[in-house]
């Protein structure tokens, strides 16, 4: 870079060991703040002196220019620039970048270390050599239970068919046996009431 820039911090940072503010620039807005003023034994602010040419700017400081990339596509028309690998991208498709990205010779800002991708590449391999083994081994027993229910089948002898009874036909008022004629009922002699007497009233007595 053809100009180097001054660390602009922020006003009483450093001003004793138990400060809590941290190294970050905050603009001072107080009316008697020293920094504002501009006073020779402050901290510098940013200005448009500080600016940089159009070319330097929004570079990082490598020089290179930056650029996010989220698929091996990407890469293709890339050239002299420092590669940054979206945070939303997976591990498989990260591995891919970085080779292609290698392959190309261009700078990679946020790379994994090589041994790191060395192991997980293993462990990848690894897995998918236990899944073949699991399906290989699910096949086999699938197979084996197969072939023994066969065997069993043919030891045993064949059961006989036992016929199944005809099912009842639903007897209709035709069909139904008559039932016996029944006698009829004796009738009990009717016993005769006998005729109530009349009470003949007892004339009243004449009062004179």
């Amino acid at each position: 870079m053809s100009k180097q820039t001054p660390e602009f911090k922020r006003p009483n940072y450093g001003r004793s060991k138990r400060s809590r503010l941290k190294n970050k620039w905050k603009k001072p807005r107080g009316t008697g703040n020293k920094q504002r003023q501009k006073l020779k034994q402050t901290w510098p602010i940013p200005s448009t002196g500080y600016s940089r040419d159009k070319s330097e700017r929004y570079k990082h400081p490598s020089g290179l220019k930056e650029v996010l990339v989220s698929t091996v596509k990407a890469l293709a028309p890339l050239k002299d620039v420092a590669v940054r690998i979206s945070s939303k991208v997976g591990l498989k498709k990260r591995i891919e970048i970085e080779k292609e990205a290698e392959k190309k010779g261009l700078k990679i800002l946020n790379k994994n270390s090589n041994v790191k991708l060395s192991k997980l590449e293993k462990l990848r391999a690894e897995k998918r050599v236990q899944r073949k083994e699991k399906v290989k081994k699910a096949k086999e027993k699938a197979k084996a239970e197969k072939e023994s229910k066969q065997e069993s089948e043919q030891e045993k002898p064949k059961e006989e068919v036992k016929e199944k009874p005809e099912p009842k036909k639903q007897e209709t008022s035709e069909s139904k046996p008559k039932k016996a004629e029944e006698k009829p009922k004796e009738k009990k002699p009717e016993v005769k009431e006998k005729p109530k007497e009349e009470v003949k009233e007892k004339p009243e007595p004449k009062n004179d």
